[in-house]
């Protein structure tokens, strides 16, 4: 069976390629799928189409039916919605058309939700064990810093969870649009206003100061941003220590020791999905990118030529 599949060649070049696929010898009960939809991480796969992934984290961040290597030619990515003629479902594999899985990968999507917003899941599953790293209290003055595309998402999570009252921190001007347009306040970076908890999803290290420097004491940190290779600079002389600060790292691959008891992968994702009844989350995607159009888009996200938006998903058909 031919299959069409989204390559990055090198640090500058994505090309869409046909190669034969076929069932591996390990796959027993495997599915045959055709992709709907596929969800662009713009942050991770920016720095995996550039070449930032640094070689110490080319295990842990190879991905599901991953091909090639993090030194090109690479195959990525790692949120699909693909279906049979029975049903649809979310499948952690890169940006393909027709992909064979074992039936095991594949979680059969179980809510009344579009396709297109089903390819969420993963980020929202990010966004859930995020909330649980925090240790949130029903008082606690919530911020998150930086609006794109895990913070849009986060917000909307945490809404999800009763926290109504959540500020952002966000220079660009179209997404702090976005940001009121659904509801929360947008906050000026100069004003002296601080937090109990912030969400640090800028991916800038002047992001991740501003975190640190308006805490409240014992205040936390949840940082998600991941800088590949990109070193930061921290000033930590201040008021860190003496307001008892802490810097937690968050990200969805292990799920949060502070998560409900008895949480597994199964009944994270099975959450993630009932979050994304809200059609709010509709309001952040900003495009559909045709499959056979997305090394075009990977070229503009390399270049920083992307168009205001925040979540762009490929369409295959």
């Amino acid at each position: 069976m031919i299959a069409k599949s989204l390559w990055h060649i090198n640090n500058v070049k994505s090309e869409i390629i046909s190669k034969e696929i076929e069932r591996q010898e390990t796959q027993r009960e495997h599915l045959t799928l055709a992709t709907q939809y596929s969800l662009i991480s713009t942050g991770t796969e920016k720095l995996v189409s550039t070449g930032k992934v640094p070689q110490s984290l080319y295990e842990s961040m190879s991905v599901p039916y991953m091909s090639g290597s993090f030194d090109y030619p690479i195959k990525y990515g790692y949120s699909t919605i693909a279906s049979s003629k029975e049903r649809s479902y979310h499948v952690m594999h890169p940006h393909q058309g027709t992909i064979i899985v074992n039936a095991t990968d594949a979680y059969p999507l179980q809510q009344d939700i579009p396709l297109y917003r089903a390819t969420l899941i993963s980020n929202i599953e990010t966004t859930i064990n995020a909330i649980w790293d925090a240790c949130l209290e029903p008082d606690d003055a919530i911020a998150i810093c930086g609006y794109g595309n895990i913070g849009s998402l986060l917000s909307l999570t945490l809404r999800h969870f009763g926290y109504q009252e959540v500020s952002i921190i966000e220079p660009n001007a179209w997404r702090q649009e976005k940001a009121e347009e659904l509801g929360f306040k947008v906050v000026d970076a100069a004003d002296q206003v601080n937090y109990d908890v912030i969400f640090n999803t800028s991916a800038k290290q002047e992001g991740l100061q501003y975190c640190i420097d308006h805490l409240n004491p014992e205040g936390r940190v949840i940082e998600l941003s991941w800088y590949g290779n990109t070193k930061i600079n921290l000033t930590l002389g201040d008021n860190f220590h003496y307001k008892r600060l802490k810097l937690i790292s968050s990200q969805v691959s292990k799920i949060s020791p502070l998560a409900p008891v008895d949480t597994t992968y199964l009944s994270r994702k099975q959450l993630a999905e009932a979050v994304l009844l809200d059609e709010s989350f509709d309001k952040l995607i900003a495009d559909f990118v045709a499959f056979d159009n997305s090394p075009a888009f990977y070229s503009d996200l390399r270049n920083d030529k992307l168009p205001n938006g925040i979540i762009w998903i490929i369409k295959y058909n």
